[in-house]
């Protein structure tokens, strides 16, 4: 997946590609949802190191304390999608909550955004 303008993903079509996110100190696993979507899990991928690698951390964690989680995402002509899969159209915006108790909406200094392309 195409990063462009640091937070905003292009994705074609008939694509799919894994979105991976860093996540410090949750006390649950992160869920995502793409253009209001029901949220949806996502599995952690341990030992991950980003291309390139972090250079930042919020304050109080370092960049070696990220867990990394994934999820796969699709354009609507994908065809064949594994279970968990988020199926994405046009341009939509991503958003992460921890559904642990009690819910956190998860903030980032800029919005995030999947642009599904011809």
């Amino acid at each position: 997946m195409t990063a462009i303008e640091g937070q905003r993903f292009q994705l074609d079509r008939a694509e799919r590609a894994y979105l991976s996110w860093p996540f410090w100190g949750l006390p649950a696993d992160p869920q995502i949802s793409v253009g209001g979507s029901a949220y949806q899990s996502m599995t952690e991928v341990v030992g991950y190191t980003p291309d390139p690698p972090l250079t930042t951390a919020p304050d109080g964690f370092t960049t070696g304390q990220a867990r990394w989680f994934r999820v796969l995402l699709a354009g609507p002509d994908a065809t064949s999608n594994p279970a968990g899969t988020v199926v994405c159209a046009g341009f939509q915006q991503i958003k992460f909550r921890c559904a642990g108790n009690p819910e956190i909406d998860i903030q980032t200094p800029s919005p995030r955004y999947v642009e599904v392309t011809t």
